[in-house]
């Protein structure tokens, strides 16, 4: 993506280590230019192979203008961020007032509201107070259709604590609505595809 963002010349070699041993040089090229802000999200999520965990493919210091934003979970990355002598802040569960923030702007979007009662419901629902989590669950109430029967499924969602519970509610709604039985196995076929794939699917 910097390549492409910003024209570079440079090739991208097709072996780690030489990747590894490349990447302070677009860093350094993106300097040159306008600058970069990389944003790395769910670092303890990366595949532990190759100490991928020990942040070794991640520069120890940056250019001024090349800025850093990551987030991970306790454990060896942290250890490693902390060792590094970086910046770094906690995130703290949502407060009720951002939840119900989040609530009424996220669905204000798509001209969508809920009712005192469905506010309540989400607000006061511990689980909600996990960004990731909230926001599945607003967009399953974006999308549902039945205006006599959004209370009961927000019920529904709210059953599951966890984000991963919740997602595997929005799969099973990504097969009642695209699945029939012409198409049957198509979403669990395309999910199989974007996990193993290193760039995405195109359409």
């Amino acid at each position: 993506e910097i390549k492409l963002f910003y024209g570079l010349s440079l090739e991208i070699p097709s072996e780690l280590p030489e990747i590894i041993e490349k990447f302070p040089d677009f860093l350094t090229e993106a300097s040159q230019r306008d600058g970069l802000v990389l944003v790395l999200d769910a670092l303890n999520q990366l595949d532990p192979v190759n100490n991928s965990h020990q942040l070794s493919w991640l520069p120890r210091r940056f250019l001024p203008n090349i800025k850093i934003v990551a987030s991970t979970l306790s454990g060896k990355c942290q250890q490693e961020v902390i060792s590094r002598k970086w910046r770094t802040m906690k995130i703290m569960p949502l407060s009720l007032q951002e939840i119900e923030t989040l609530i009424v702007e996220y669905l204000s979007m798509y001209g969508k509201t809920v009712t005192k009662e469905q506010l309540s419901m989400i607000m006061h629902s511990p689980q909600c107070k996990n960004p990731l989590y909230l926001r599945t669950l607003l967009e399953e109430i974006r999308v549902f259709g039945v205006y006599e029967q959004v209370t009961d499924r927000i019920s529904y969602l709210l059953s599951t604590e966890t984000p991963p519970e919740i997602f595997g509610l929005m799969f099973e709604r990504l097969v009642e609505d695209y699945e029939s039985i012409k198409t049957r196995g198509m979403v669990s076929r395309l999910l199989s595809l974007l996990y193993i794939s290193r760039k995405g699917l195109s359409e």
